[in-house]
């Protein structure tokens, strides 16, 4: 995957596509205005990046589909058609709360993809807060937390080898 680009749209639609520079699939999701989701920011104190197997994103994905979630698979079976079994990693993204409650932890993953030999995919899901609070850290040290931070920074931007000159 590409990238994903970030942008408004009043139906808080999100599409999968190429790029047409690259010819590489490219992400596209908008965050409604209305929305209650704030950024979960490397600073606060439930910002985290996880280190998950991948019964465990089933499981995820599971309770995603039960609560009716939009921001998941469509199915367990799409999921597997896309993540390579192993491990992921997962960094908070955004919280939606309401009335002061957080409801959902909206997460980037870091996952190896089914069809793409080594290449890694980014997507993002909903968990919910019980869930993500029970999640082992691997960000615990703050020089480690920034640095995986800017790890899926890079990662949403794209990621290309690059020929030395």
């Amino acid at each position: 995957m590409e990238g994903i680009i970030a942008g408004m749209n009043p139906e808080g639609e999100s599409r999968t596509g190429a790029s047409p520079q690259t010819g590489r699939s490219v992400s596209t999701f908008w965050v409604r205005t209305d929305n209650p989701m704030s950024m979960v920011r490397v600073t606060d104190s439930d910002f985290r990046v996880c280190q998950i197997g991948f019964d465990t994103l089933l499981e995820i994905q599971l309770e995603a589909e039960q609560r009716g979630w939009a921001t998941r698979w469509t199915s367990v079976d799409a999921l597997r058609s896309q993540v390579k079994e192993g491990s992921v990693v997962l960094q908070s993204l955004m919280r939606e709360e309401r009335e002061g409650v957080v409801r959902a932890y909206r997460c980037l993953l870091l996952f190896s993809t089914m069809d793409d030999g080594d290449a890694g995919g980014v997507a993002t899901i909903d968990l919910d807060p019980a869930r993500y609070e029970s999640l082992d850290r691997l960000d615990r040290d703050p020089i480690v937390r920034k640095a995986l931070a800017r790890m899926f920074s890079l990662a949403v931007g794209g990621i290309s080898m690059v020929s030395k000159k």
